[in-house]
């Protein structure tokens, strides 16, 4: 093969390969309800998927993911409301459940955006590792955002108290000692 071939050849070679999606090595268990990824020796971040919430009186949604990494005292809260009328950011998101009410706090907007004739808030916050166990603890979660004098309650999906009970079986009380 002559010179100029192959050069070309390994210039191909690196151009193809480097458009290629790099994506940390995860581990995935528990029907895929969350994601493992490997940061440093003796940490790992878990990413728990989107957990689902409806409100009976309208069609409106919620859905709740969480980020945390072991040895860490906190766990990122990130949810999103869709709704069909004008979105207000919530003054207060609470989770309860049988072991008591969880406050999201330092709560910022990602995005605010209109998508297929819905209107979708996205925000981030922050609960302590003891919150979120305690939260976990519970398989029955009620949510409620409230805006000035109004409150709106989602309930979960009969899917999400499922899986709420395997995430607490599978994933928290396996890592609950290296926290």
């Amino acid at each position: 093969m002559k010179p100029e071939k192959s050069i070309c050849l390994i210039l191909i070679i690196l151009t193809v390969s480097s458009c290629l999606s790099i994506k940390p090595a995860t581990t995935k268990s528990g029907k895929h309800l969350w994601e493992e990824f490997y940061v440093s020796p003796e940490v790992n971040q878990y990413f728990i998927k989107p957990l689902t919430f409806s409100n009976s009186n309208n069609d409106d949604q919620f859905a709740v993911d969480f980020t945390f990494r072991n040895g860490s005292d906190s766990v990122t809260v990130n949810f999103s409301i869709l709704s069909e009328k004008t979105i207000a950011t919530p003054d207060q998101i609470t989770f309860d459940n049988n072991n008591g009410s969880i406050k999201i706090s330092n709560r910022h907007t990602l995005l605010k955006e209109k998508t297929n004739k819905k209107i979708k808030l996205r925000q981030t916050g922050k609960i302590s590792f003891n919150e979120f166990t305690r939260l976990f603890a519970g398989n029955k979660w009620i949510v409620t955002t409230i805006n000035d004098s109004a409150s709106t309650t989602f309930n979960p999906a009969n899917k999400t108290l499922k899986h709420i009970k395997s995430l607490n079986i599978n994933l928290l009380d396996v890592i609950k000692p290296e926290v």
